[in-house]
């Protein structure tokens, strides 16, 4: 369907639950790695520009992160965090905002390529820390269609990520226009905000049954 804005009602709630998301290829995707690559600079780290404007600079979260979602045949992108009710909207445009200027005025910089490779590669010893997540990793090879060389070759694939790859697939992912947005918060306080926002609003309620359908706003 065209993206719209799924609002969930949680009347009082203290703080709204944000998402903005797009599907993707699953775990076959041909640009796997870059777009580890990608959405480590957009929002897999503390020090990523998502968490840095929203939590550092905003002080609208106490945390901000993007992530891939990959199933064997199909995905998901997505920015997530948890915000001041009253700072709902602005923490949308600013999670659109950012998104726009990867492929835009800020694309991805020679700089974040290289620490995005180096933590992703700092990070990987702490999978296999414990029996049961090595058993995980191994277990889930199947599961996603991959061989068994898939671990071993991981780091390697990584490294060879350049910056035109990397910023093709923030292109794939950077057009606030093709994105769902996804509220999770006080109808009451939330709603009159999404104005202008250009897409249908689906209100549901706090157990998913649609309340009010698809007014574009």
């Amino acid at each position: 369907t065209a993206p719209a804005v799924h609002l969930v009602d949680f009347p009082a709630a203290a703080q709204s639950t944000i998402a903005v998301a797009a599907r993707t290829p699953g775990a076959d995707d041909p640009d796997y790695f870059p777009a580890l690559v990608h959405n480590r600079a957009f929002g897999g780290a503390f020090s990523s520009r998502l968490n840095l404007n929203l939590r550092e600079e905003k002080g609208y979260t106490y945390g901000a992160r993007s992530l891939f979602f990959r199933f064997r045949r199909a995905g998901m992108f997505a920015a997530l965090a948890a915000v001041k009710t009253e700072h709902t909207r602005e923490s949308l445009d600013e999670t659109l905002r950012e998104l726009a200027e990867m492929c835009g005025p800020r694309p991805l910089t020679a700089e974040e390529l290289e620490e995005a490779v180096s933590g992703l590669l700092l990070g990987l010893p702490g999978r296999f820390e414990r029996t049961g997540s090595v058993a995980a990793e191994i277990a889930n090879l199947p599961v996603q269609g991959r061989t068994e060389d898939w671990l071993s070759e991981w780091p390697g694939r990584l490294r060879e990520v350049n910056l035109e790859a990397a910023r093709a697939v923030a292109r794939r992912y950077c057009d606030p226009r093709r994105m769902d947005l996804f509220v999770v918060g006080d109808r009451a306080v939330v709603e009159p905000t999404l104005a202008g926002l250009d897409r249908p609003v689906f209100v549901y309620d706090a157990q998913g049954a649609v309340i009010d359908r698809g007014r574009t706003r």
